[in-house]
């Protein structure tokens, strides 16, 4: 069975709550700097690769990757070869905070 290291669970609480501070003024939260830094790594990513490099389900992906378009971190632009599929990237804002993302 699995047991869960409540230090590390503390620890990792403690870390979100100091980059949520520390982000305070860009609105983004701590939750959504994980998209940004993914797709900062690589020129664009499906939302399939992108739940996957983040480890959670496409419709969580979705709704966050929503959440960084509205305030212009990231375009979503239909996949030529696939219509289905979107390609997701970075704008010249969303790697901006990138950067700053890992300064923090």
């Amino acid at each position: 069975m699995f047991r869960p290291n409540f230090k590390v669970l503390k620890i990792f609480r403690l870390g979100l709550s100091y980059a949520n501070q520390q982000l305070k003024d860009i609105n983004i939260s701590s939750g959504l700097v994980y998209f940004i830094i993914e797709l900062s790594q690589v020129e664009w990513l499906n939302m399939s690769d992108l739940s996957t490099a983040v480890g959670v389900d496409n419709a969580y992906a979705t709704r966050a990757v929503e959440k960084t378009i509205r305030p212009g971190y990231v375009n979503k632009v239909q996949d030529q070869q696939d219509r289905r599929a979107y390609r997701i990237s970075l704008t010249a804002s969303g790697r901006q905070i990138a950067e700053r993302v890992i300064e923090t």
